[in-house]
Order: structure tokens, then C-alpha cells, then sequence
């Protein structure tokens, strides 16, 4: 997994701006310093980049998908095509909400590919945030069972603790 930073100070503030339409060009921004940090990231030769997708409902109350921005402006980075073959197919519990243990249970059934284009693909999923890795795992494991042959994943941040369902650490 390649990672910008913690999810703590500015990084995180620029990660909550970036949830709204009016966050777009930050998410574009750090997105690019993500390549620009990350180097090896080049080195991957991935087929397709891919968002962590958000239920149609989340982001008709939100207005943006900040995962579906990054994607474009990594695959545009790595010069490789951007996909959005992963469907949220439910809408469920949000995970910030749950804690480590119940997320992944949060995730199961959550995701479906549509189609078969990225089998034996190389696949590079990017979300903002990752805490506990449920989300990616979850993809992951949709990717996996479709045949694509490997898959890496890319986040503006990562917590380092994890927050449980009372918000506390």
C-alpha cells in the first residue's frame, strides 16, 4: 500500500476538505504529490486504476467521491486507463462508525465488479483514508475472484490507531 502520510494535522484537514466539490482541486493536488512522493509507484506497470466506489445515494448527499478524483488524476499521473468496474452495490453503516472488528463484516457483499476487463490485470485501487484496511481487502478480494493477477492499493492517509464505534481510540 502507498501512503501519503498520517491521518493527523494538516494531511487530514486537506482529506476532510477534499469530501466536498469544493475540496476537487486539493484532492487533485495531493493526489499528485502522492506520485511524486511515492516513486516506485511508476514502477508497478498496473493495467488500470481504479476508485473505491461510494453508494450512488452517499454521493448524491456528498456531491463528489474524492476516491473517484484521485483515480483520474493517478491514472492520468501513471499515464494507464482509469476503470470503475467496482460497484457499491448496498448502502450500509458507515465504517468510521464501527469498530476494527465489526468493519469488515461491514464490508462483506458490499462490492461487485461489473464485468470481466480486468481479469489479469494488474489493478491499483486508491481511496483517501485507510484505517483498519477493510474497504481495500474487501475490493481486493472482488478483484481477486474476477482473475485480475495482482492488486495494490494507494491512500492519501492511514490512521495510526484505530478509532472504535464510540469514537474513541
Amino acid at each position: 500500500m502507498f501512503v501519503l502520510g498520517s491521518y493527523k494535522d494538516c494531511l487530514r484537514a486537506g482529506v476532510i476538505a477534499g469530501k466536498k466539490p469544493s475540496g476537487e482541486a486539493l484532492v487533485e493536488a495531493l493526489s499528485n504529490l502522492l506520485v511524486s512522493q511515492r516513486t516506485s509507484m511508476k514502477e508497478l506497470s498496473v493495467d488500470a486504476v481504479i476508485p473505491v466506489p461510494m453508494h450512488w445515494r452517499k454521493r448524491w448527499v456528498r456531491g463528489t467521491n474524492s476516491a473517484d478524483i484521485m483515480a483520474k488524476q493517478i491514472a492520468s499521473s501513471l499515464r494507464v486507463p482509469y476503470r470503475c468496474d467496482i460497484q457499491c452495490k448496498r448502502l450500509k453503516r458507515p465504517q468510521k462508525l464501527l469498530s476494527a472488528k465489526m468493519r469488515t463484516a461491514n464490508m462483506a457483499g458490499r462490492f461487485h465488479v461489473k464485468g470481466n476487463q480486468l481479469k489479469g490485470k494488474r489493478v491499483l485501487v486508491v481511496d483517501d483514508v485507510a484505517t483498519t484496511g477493510a474497504t481495500l481487502s474487501a475490493i481486493t478480494h472482488c478483484l481477486l475472484e474476477i482473475g485480475a493477477t495482482v492488486v495494490y492499493a494507494a491512500v492519501l492517509a492511514r490512521t495510526d490507531e484505530v478509532t472504535n464505534y464510540a469514537g474513541k481510540r
